[in-house]
């Protein structure tokens, strides 16, 4: 176990050094957009110019807090910069060790699980600092010394092996949620779906709850995490819970690490420690009255959701998603429901728009190259016919929802410079009748119509959220206090607005009367009721349920009759006894520290690490430096390699400077090569020298639109390799001998994969093509030529998650002339057989694909298996080579089982597995070794 273990953490330390012969493309910003860098102690904020005057208060929010974000860490990090993406619909944010950076996603978020009450740049700020403090802290000791000698990566593989996951996302959600009054630990429908799975499934095992199912729908690790760490937080004091993970980053070389420095500081072992908390937390899930006659069958196996429900023509329209969908407009009747359309990557505003027989909802939209540039689309259903039709593209729309007439449309954008802008469009005669601008310190989410004229939307003000009500033809404003719970999409009805908003523990829908603020409740049943819509008096509303949101209905016709309530304060959930330590929102102080702002790129070369490398085409190891810029413009690799098969050792360097639409790559090598070959049933050695340089271009292109993802790269390059001091007067025809070789090299790559459930493994629908051709340059010293292709078309199997994936392969290559050189494979071939040379060569391959098993089982704390899968397989090829009349066959079928898993319970997984080959023509049966290492 010893040795496995060292193995694990080894490859853990030098995982971001897993590169392909290229640099990989890297996440850029656009060329050309002007940034400031602003000094404040030990960060740095970037941040555009257009936007400086938004962005600096979350600024001095953050650096009034700092002392409070390191609490229970106790460490003042080194410097950082905060990069701050206002060209993105993307709202986000996370840290990097390489380059050492954390970017800040700027538009707020539109997902009233996510957003929260408070300003969401201050929170996503707050949120990645304690990153920061966590993640450096580790930087001590003897880990500062592997730091100095490997650089940012070696703690990059320390944190992966030392410290899950859970504790660092759930103890930053634990603090977002203490120094602010929003945060996630305040709403409902952030902890709820575990709760209801914990009532469901029972407390089960760690290794579950942490590293995810299959079988069943697992809250993510932010969830867990968060409930982890508000329990460690209420029962022990705030030091113990944080040297826990400061221990356990200074002894990551013993398995376990953070379990053993929990168990030293608490007394009780990790698996203790998540049994009480699943009780603790079982005993404040409340007993609340089933929801009657829902819609769909409940069934936890096959976890799946039924948003935003629409009456439409005495039937319900709703996206479907889940554990085994993808996003799905769905229609159901008499208890039959069909597919109208697939969504494309929907934009998380919880809201879609009917009118008549329109449907409308909001996509992302990729940027074509830069892929920081994310923008949105509108999409509208046309549901009688199917059809749909893409508007607003790249307009920065976050919401998009038609009048009760159809006349109109009420949009929600965000723009880089301007902030939220409300608009009001007339669809008949194509013109903007009306428009609003967000100040500085409004931040606005889910805004409705309330009648022709009327519009409405939440605003949060970082106190408590507001109902605001708007005149669009006078502009008269009434604005309705809520209180500092995180409202949903609401829907107007007979003077009512009615909306989710967190009672207690739980989201149920609750109807504000627009003229005097009077609240009566809704609902009271279930586990969380969201997305009300209501029409001739009848709701129609998701309700949360363990096997997903179902949908269920509700006479509202007599509003009379519910009761009025008063909404009390939201509290963070699953708190005891927590003292004031955290709570100094209130002593923030919005003044400038003095710091010069400067009006210069921030892109400077980051400080250089280097270590360990393996590119995985041939498992070679390198020791060397590498370099990347603030802004990922360009990458820099450099040092000395040795193949694994000692077929060759020597110097390199790459360059690649990506900051223009084609990426430009430079790579030079100064190689030993040494390999023996077995000549008339005895060893000849060859050895030379080997000097190879290489110019090349790659414009990689993202075409997504829709349900599909569409990416395609295009590259060439030119190559020279210098030969000298060839020891043997014969060379095989792979081999180059003393001379110079140049040839170019020009590669295609599509692909159109239509997107994945998480079941998934294969796509259901798709293809992917690679292409190149590789030829030598006329009056050189050698003669060689290469044309090549393959692809893989993916259809959907007899069942779900069933694939059929059909391959084709081939190749010519030049046999005759002087001086001639073979290149290498780059084609799938026959299974079964090695790789012989051919002049023409061609193979196809049918493969049925399927999940067998999901176990959900465990051996101890070492391996926890989530799935097995199986494939089977049919090959066929052929070979010829037309100089010596020379036709080989080659057939072979088998299966692959593979089996999916987490090790030593580290949350990425591993695929590993077994394939059986068997040849008709030898009657030989082969076993291999399937080994997809960790997928990241």
């Amino acid at each position: 176990m010893g040795n496995y273990f060292k193995l694990l953490c080894f490859l853990f330390l030098t995982q971001h050094y897993f590169l392909l012969a290229q640099e990989p493309i890297l996440e850029q910003h656009k060329p050309g957009q002007k940034w400031q860098a602003k000094n404040k102690g030990n960060v740095t904020y970037v941040f555009p110019s257009a936007h400086s005057q938004r962005l600096k208060r979350s600024f001095f929010v953050l650096d009034s807090l700092k002392s409070s974000i390191y609490s229970g860490i106790d460490h003042v990090p080194r410097h950082i910069r905060f990069i701050y993406n206002n060209r993105t619909m993307v709202s986000n944010g996370f840290v990097t060790f390489f380059p050492w950076r954390s970017e800040i996603q700027t538009p707020p978020s539109q997902d009233f699980s996510l957003s929260g009450n408070a300003p969401w740049l201050n929170m996503v700020s707050i949120h990645e600092y304690r990153h920061v403090v966590q993640l450096d802290a580790i930087n001590k000791g003897f880990n500062k010394f592997l730091y100095v000698l490997f650089g940012d990566q070696a703690l990059a593989g320390i944190r992966t092996i030392s410290i899950p996951d859970w504790f660092t996302e759930g103890d930053a959600v634990f603090i977002e949620t203490m120094l602010t009054p929003g945060g996630r630990g305040r709403l409902p429908s952030f902890y709820q779906p575990w709760l209801l799975n914990l009532k469901e499934l029972g407390d089960k095992y760690y290794e579950k709850q942490y590293l995810g199912s299959y079988k069943h729908n697992i809250p993510n690790h932010y969830v867990f995490g968060y409930l982890m760490s508000a329990y460690l937080y209420s029962n022990y004091d705030y030091e113990t819970v944080g040297s826990a993970m400061v221990n356990s980053g200074k002894n990551w070389f013993f398995p376990f690490s953070y379990g053993l420095a929990l168990k030293k500081k608490t007394g009780k072992s990790l698996n203790k420690n998540y049994k009480e908390m699943a009780s603790y937390y079982n005993s404040l899930i409340p007993e609340e009255k089933e929801v009657d006659d829902l819609v769909f069958d409940n069934n936890i196996k096959r976890y799946t959701n039924y948003d935003y429900p629409k009456y439409y023509k005495d039937g319900i329209l709703s996206i479907r998603n889940g554990i085994g969908d993808i996003s799905q407009i769905v229609y159901t009747k008499n208890e039959k429901t069909r597919k109208v359309k697939t969504a494309g990557l929907v934009y998380q505003n919880n809201q879609i728009s009917l009118a008549d027989d329109r449907l409308a909802w909001v996509e992302y939209l990729p940027g074509r190259r830069w892929q920081k540039l994310t923008n949105t689309q509108v999409r509208i259903l046309d549901i009688e016919s199917g059809g749909t039709k893409r508007i607003m593209k790249r307009e920065g729309v976050t919401n998009f929802l038609f009048s009760q007439s159809g006349d109109r449309s009420l949009t929600l954008h965000y723009f880089h410079d301007q902030g939220q802008v409300l608009k009001v469009h007339d669809l008949l005669k194509e013109e903007e009748i009306f428009q609003l601008k967000s100040n500085v310190g409004q931040q606005w989410i889910s805004p409705f119509w309330v009648n022709e004229n009327r519009i409405g939307f939440f605003e949060q003000n970082g106190k408590e959220h507001v109902l605001v009500i708007i005149n669009i033809t006078n502009g008269f404003r009434k604005e309705l206090i809520i209180g500092n719970g995180t409202p949903g999409p609401a829907h107007s009805y007979k003077g009512y607005v009615f909306f989710s908003y967190p009672i207690g523990s739980v989201d149920h829908i609750i109807a504000m009367n627009r003229a005097n603020g009077e609240i009566r409740q809704i609902t009271n049943e279930g586990y969380g009721n969201y997305f009300p819509y209501i029409v001739n008096g009848r709701m129609i509303y998701n309700s949360l349920t363990a096997a997903g949101r179902n949908v269920a209905q509700k006479n509202v016709k007599n509003i009379g009759e519910f009761p009025v309530i008063e909404l009390n304060p939201i509290k963070p959930f699953g708190l005891k006894g927590i003292d004031k330590q955290f709570s100094q929102n209130n002593s923030i102080k919005e003044s400038d520290n003095d710091n010069e702002t400067k009006k210069k790129s921030p892109g400077a070369l980051m400080p250089f690490a280097w270590g360990v490398e393996f590119l995985n085409d041939d498992l070679d190891m390198s020791i060397g430096l590498s370099a990347r810029d603030a802004l990922m413009r360009y990458s820099l690799t450099g040092g000395y390699r040795i193949s694994t098969d000692l077929d060759e050792r020597g110097w390199f360097s790459r360059f690649s400077y990506q900051a223009l639409p084609i990426i430009l790559d430079f790579e030079y090598e100064n190689l030993q090569r040494s390999l023996d070959r077995a000549i008339e049933g005895g060893n000849v050695n060859f050895n030379w020298n080997e000097e190879i340089i290489s110019a090349g271009l790659r414009l990689p292109l993202n075409f997504t639109s829709g349900k599909y993802f569409n990416n395609l790269l295009m590259g060439a390059s030119f190559n020279q390799a210098i030969v000298e001091n060839f020891n043997q007067d014969i060379r095989f025809l792979d081999q180059l001998s003393n001379g110079t070789f140049q040839f170019t090299d020009v590669t295609l790559r599509f692909s159109h994969i239509l997107k994945t459930s998480h079941r998934d493994f294969l796509p259901r629908w798709g293809f992917q093509v690679n292409a190149g051709n590789r030829i030598s340059l006329d009056e050189d010293d050698f003669s060689a030529s290469q044309v090549y292709g393959w692809g893989d078309i993916f259809v959907p199997g007899l069942f779900k998650h069933h694939s059929f994936k059909i391959r084709g392969s081939g190749y010519w290559q030049q046999l005759t002339g002087e001086s001639l050189y073979i290149f290498s494979n780059r084609v799938p071939l026959v299974r079964g057989y090695s790789n012989i040379l051919f002049g023409n060569y061609g193979m196809f391959s049918l493969e049925y694909s399927l999940p067998l098993w999901y176990p959900d089982i465990k051996i101890g704390p070492f391996i926890y298996f989530k799935r097995f899968r199986g494939s089977i397989y049919y090959d066929r090829g052929k070979g010829v080579n037309n100089e010596n009349n020379f036709i080989l066959h080659q057939e072979s079928y088998g299966g692959t089982i593979k089996t999916d898993l987490n090790i030593m319970r580290l949350r990425r997984d591993m695929v590993i597995g077994v394939d059986i080959n068997y040849r008709p023509d030898t009657k030989n049966v082969s076993y291999n070794l399937v080994l997809n290492t960790f997928v990241f």
